[in-house]
């Protein structure tokens, strides 16, 4: 039983069961998505077969929206599917009405951001609950998708970007696994990291000329650890990559100027508020210290348990998940590449002219690198923190059909990968199913959670509830604020 039930979700949630009660609805479902899909992959590929390119885009924006609701229909209908996302739920609803994150809210290992931008949608007059942090998710989705359409866009052109982007489209309409499903702060990140890659990409189409984006790079790449805090040596590495290319390529000293402006102005009106507010200790502590802490007691590679024996570790976990195995053709594309690029580099003597004529590939490479030991790093293996690796990845499998579809059996290479990496994955998940289904006819059942349906029934108008633990589905199912940050 939930006391602060969605009407929308509640209706939809009855339109599903109806279906199921008939012994259909998981198939209709299972033949919406993958035929979706099929549609979508098919006027693509008819696309560029008549080029006509001026259609693709606007095909590409459409049929993603729809592809996209069409398979996480079943997902907006499932309540509480991790304690995350419980958890976020609770501490949006409290910064409505107590707005001091750090001092009345503590996100731990997630940072403000994600948890002030669900909060948003209590500032609307919207509930906050399961039914509108998933559309909340689904909808950031989106805007990754679109944003690194437009960084794929800049560096490989319409066509490769259309085709590389495809695998996540596919991955974004389907997955089901209750890590991606939920609201976490994941997301919000690659939002963040998506439009720092287009500003950056941006700005070396430009020269690094445009000031203001210069600003924004800055800026952007600042706040992303004030989104996930793991996600810090993305930013960095970014950061340096770019300020090292405006020093070689000699861009003057104005947009180093602003890039430094755009890192020290969020910074300083960081250390405003928290000095304003008396909450520095709160924030040392509960985002910085915590987050050592809680890193120190994983896995990774500060732990002693060997670096071999971890890594098997964080593979194993990391493609547990059916969604993110898709990406397995990508990944051995990847593979084969950076053995062919790393036997390149061994045998080269002169290093500053490879330096020189390979920056996109060493960039690309390093990306890569720092993507993956950002989620090996903390040790607890997440299927979330894989999330981490879809922007290294896209821009990799982008450079690398940008030289197989070159070839005189182009043609036919695009099709195989558009039935290997798209089509295949696609007819796998699909019919896999969606746990949704199950969910919806168990939790409709009468008794669910006795200390739920007690404080629906005895929970007053201002009380707040204090829970000794991590519990709080307790939070977001029954309404009641937390007493504690």
């Amino acid at each position: 039983m939930i006391c602060t039930q969605n009407p929308l979700q509640e209706q939809l949630r009855d339109i599903l069961l109806k279906f199921e009660h008939r012994l259909i609805g998981e198939e209709l479902w299972i033949l919406a998505a993958f035929l979706s899909i099929v549609i979508l992959t098919a006027l693509i590929w008819i696309i560029y077969q008549k080029d006509r390119k001026f259609w693709a885009g606007a095909t590409l924006v459409v049929l993603t929206v729809a592809v996209v609701v069409i398979g996480q229909i079943p997902n907006f209908c499932r309540y509480n599917v991790h304690i995350n996302e419980s958890q976020h739920i609770a501490e949006a609803r409290k910064l409505v009405e107590h707005p001091l994150f750090w001092k009345d809210v503590d996100g731990t290992t997630i940072g403000p951001i994600p948890i002030y931008l669900l909060s948003a949608v209590g500032y609307l007059g919207i509930p906050i609950d399961y039914f509108t942090a998933k559309i909340l998710n689904v909808f950031l989705w989106l805007l990754i998708i679109f944003m690194l359409y437009q960084v794929l866009k800049i560096n490989f052109g319409n066509q490769i970007s259309v085709f590389s982007i495809l695998p996540l489209v596919v991955f974004v309409a389907l997955f089901s696994d209750k890590d991606f499903v939920a609201y976490n702060g994941e997301v919000p990140t690659l939002v963040l990291l998506s439009l720092g890659l287009w500003i950056y990409y941006h700005l070396l189409e430009d020269r690094g000329k445009n000031l203001l984006l210069n600003l924004l790079l800055g800026a952007i790449l600042v706040l992303i650890p004030f989104a996930k805090i793991q996600a810090g040596p993305i930013a960095v590495f970014i950061g340096a990559f770019y300020l090292l290319w405006l020093v070689r390529h000699k861009a003057g000293v104005k947009p180093v100027v602003f890039l430094f402006i755009g890192v020290v102005l969020p910074l300083v009106l960081l250390a405003c508020y928290l000095f304003h507010f008396d909450i520095w200790n709160d924030f040392k502590e509960a985002y910085i210290l915590n987050n050592l802490f809680y890193a120190g007691k994983g896995e990774g590679l500060t732990h002693n348990k060997g670096l071999i024996q971890n890594s098997a570790k964080f593979i194993f976990i990391l493609f547990r998940g059916i969604e993110l195995r898709m990406f397995i053709m990508v990944f051995l594309l990847l593979i084969f590449y950076g053995i062919y690029e790393i036997r390149r580099v061994w045998q080269f003597e002169n290093w500053r002219t490879l330096l020189v004529g390979n920056s996109q590939k060493i960039f690309l490479l390093g990306f890569f690198g720092i993507s993956a030991f950002v989620v090996y790093l903390p040790g607890n293996v997440f299927l979330h923190y894989g999330l981490f690796l879809i922007p290294a990845v896209l821009l990799i499998n982008a450079f690398i059909l940008r030289k197989i579809f070159i070839g005189k059996h182009g043609k036919t290479t695009k099709f195989f990968y558009l039935v290997i990496c798209v089509a295949g994955p696609s007819l796998i998940i699909s019919f896999q199913g969606n746990p949704a289904f199950n969910e919806i006819k168990i939790t409709n059942q009468p008794g669910d959670n006795n200390m739920v349906s007690y404080l629906c029934a005895e929970k007053q108008k201002g009380d707040k509830l204090a829970l000794w633990g991590w519990e709080s589905t307790l939070y977001s199912d029954t309404g009641l604020m937390m007493a504690t940050r």
